[in-house]
């Protein structure tokens, strides 16, 4: 195979298409992936200290497909002898009368998962630093965080170690599709039998260059941190908490006025892009089987990554996925 030919080529180095790239190598297959930002950078979403991860969900495939997320982060984690994942339960609080609340534990009966209901009382003296008046409060216990930083840089790292080539500071600037496509940058030209477009915000940018517009709305996050007086909001005393509670303030940064803090003491920016249904694209181009999508992802595909990019790397192959794909069809938005 020539040394710009490969079997595959993934568009996009955050998270998802780290992983989708990880996976090809695995099943060794000859894969390229390529970022446009040198990195490591603080662009899209998938940079930070930490992001949350939870079974919880009114979606029973969903449901699946976290456990199935969980496995894979634990078997990760034995795989490389390095901690990535860090359990702290997760206290999901919503005003009365809290119907996605019941929603969702709903979805943790039906799924035989352990979590518990507090009662008011109960929770004023289990965390008396929290002071959410007219709430209901509902804890996960299996949930937590993933070291992020720490999650890409390793999948990255593996996906080098199976074989992968990286490519840094490599913007596409054209693609030409066929039986074999292929992508231009500014500098080089690479071929492949079939690509995976995952470039998070960027992806109408790069799906324009196939005359294919989702609709995929950009939209600007904060990440916060704050420092805790007294280390009252550390994993040991407070769980990671989940406000269900509406933003009065939709020009800027939002942390609900029962938590006792004042301005961040650190924050950058950071982007997704939301579908119109907050679902994720995981679906092959109209026109082209051997052009994979993924997309829109609304802020949750960090914990869900090492399946996601396991279906990608699957259906781009044209193998059985390993669940069902349906319900993220590009189709569904016609």
């Amino acid at each position: 195979m020539a040394a710009n030919c490969y079997d595959y080529i993934v568009i996009g180095g955050g998270i998802v298409g780290s992983f989708t790239a990880f996976h090809l190598a695995k099943k060794e297959q000859k894969t390229l992936l390529l970022e446009q930002y040198s990195m490591p950078h603080t662009r899209g979403s998938s940079h930070g200290k930490s992001r949350g991860i939870q079974k919880a969900n009114q979606d029973e495939n969903w449901v699946k497909i976290m456990e199935d997320a969980y496995q894979q982060w634990f078997e990760l984690e034995k795989e490389t002898g390095t901690s990535l994942y860090r359990q702290s339960g997760l206290l999901w609080i919503q005003e009365n009368p809290a119907s996605g609340l019941l929603k969702f534990e709903d979805g943790l009966k039906r799924m035989d998962f352990k979590y518990k209901r507090f009662q008011p009382d109960e929770f004023k003296r289990q965390y008396p630093m929290l002071k959410y008046p007219n709430c209901q409060v509902l804890y996960e216990d299996t949930a937590g965080r993933l070291k992020a930083d720490k999650c890409l840089s390793l999948v990255q790292d593996l996906y080098v170690k199976y074989g992968g080539t990286l490519k840094d500071g490599c913007q596409v600037t054209s693609i030409e599709p066929g039986s074999v496509i292929s992508v231009h940058t500014k500098d080089e030209s690479y071929q492949a039998k079939g690509i995976v477009i995952a470039a998070g915000p960027w992806t109408n940018k790069v799906t324009s260059l196939l005359d294919l517009k989702l609709p995929l709305t950009p939209t600007a996050i904060n990440v916060c941190y704050w420092k805790g007086e007294e280390d009252a909001y550390s994993m040991e005393k407070c769980p990671t908490i989940c406000e269900m509670i509406a933003n009065p303030n939709t020009s800027g940064p939002y942390v609900g006025p029962f938590l006792q803090f004042t301005d961040p003491y650190f924050e950058y920016p950071g982007y997704i892009k939301v579908t119109p249904d907050q679902n994720f694209i995981l679906d092959s181009h109209p026109k082209w089987k051997n052009i994979v999508i993924a997309a829109g992802f609304s802020g949750h595909g960090f914990n869900v990554s090492p399946v996601v990019g396991k279906l990608l790397s699957e259906k781009i192959m044209d193998l059985e996925t390993s669940h069902d794909l349906s319900q993220f069809a590009i189709g569904r938005f016609q």
